[in-house]
């Protein structure tokens, strides 16, 4: 089927026509600018090259802000956790203050 196309690879162009002295310049050229013809297909090939690492690039940033909220989370998990302890520490010594002073009252009293 690739004759039937007229496809000529580039190591056709490149080396089976030119070199060979059974063809003449017209058809050196002719072969010439179908190879370049060709040119497409790389450019193609190479824009999927381009897209693909961009997605990489782009899924090495989503990765990389992932982790980092995961870190701040953690942090702030941790700070959050450290306030509770640090609330629930003075609320027990108010209330140790308020019992030592309701027994110096009462002491008082008597």
């Amino acid at each position: 089927p690739r004759g039937q196309y007229d496809f000529v690879d580039t190591v056709e162009a490149g080396q089976g026509l030119i070199h060979s002295p059974g063809h003449d310049a017209r058809t050196i050229a002719r072969a010439t600018d179908r190879a370049e013809d060709v040119g497409y297909v790389r450019t193609l090939q190479d824009s999927v090259h381009r897209m693909m690492t961009s997605i990489k690039e782009v899924n090495l940033r989503v990765s990389y802000q992932a982790q980092l909220r995961r870190q701040e989370s953690k942090y702030f998990y941790t700070q959050l956790h450290n306030s509770q302890t640090d609330h629930r520490d003075i609320r027990l010594e108010i209330d140790v203050v308020r019992g030592q002073r309701t027994a110096y009252k009462t002491e008082l009293q008597e």
